[in-house]
């Protein structure tokens, strides 16, 4: 680690090696499609969603395989278009390493888009707080820090909160 002088006041961070000598010369290539995409119900720790397909169900890219099971929840979506395999328990990368629900598709090479997608709120800044968490939650937005917290939970206030403006780090 090499140390980090203070920004703004206060030490903090680590600096570490770059690394990137193997590959820093090679060209950026597209990833091969796996022969499964195995797709968990559980992002987060809160409830897993609930399957909303079964095996042998043609899905699209963007065809919602998993319905939020509560308000700790998070809506699941296909990756890729293929068929259904299998809803079954799989390993997850997760420490605990204990297997979760899971949604595997068998891709067919076309990435077909599902025509069911949400059209865009034309006037959003009008739109009730309502209407855009339930957006949120229906899209399945989760946190990337990590936890993959429901953002629609991020995003409704207690009840005596007031927003009038929110700002969201699209960063992570």
């Amino acid at each position: 680690m090499i140390p980090r002088p203070p920004r703004f006041g206060f030490p903090g961070g680590i600096r570490l090696p770059g690394r990137k000598a193997v590959t820093a010369e090679q060209a950026v290539a597209d990833a091969p499609l796996p022969a499964q995409l195995v797709m968990p119900l559980a992002r987060h720790g809160g409830d897993p969603a609930r399957p909303t397909v079964a095996v042998g169900d043609r899905v699209e890219r963007g065809t919602r395989i998993g319905r939020a099971a509560g308000d700790f929840s998070a809506a699941v979506h296909a990756s890729s278009s293929g068929t259904v395999t299998a809803i079954e328990q799989r390993p997850v990368p997760h420490p605990s390493g204990l297997p979760e629900t899971c949604v595997v598709v068998a891709p067919d090479g076309l990435d077909t888009v599902a025509s069911d997608q949400p059209a865009p709120i034309p006037d959003w800044p009008e739109a009730s707080p309502a209407t855009l968490r339930r957006r949120i939650a229906d899209c399945g937005v989760v946190g990337l820090g990590g936890a993959a917290f429901p953002a629609a939970v991020k995003v409704t206030p207690g009840s005596e909160t007031d927003v009038q403006l929110l700002i969201i780090n699209a960063i992570e």
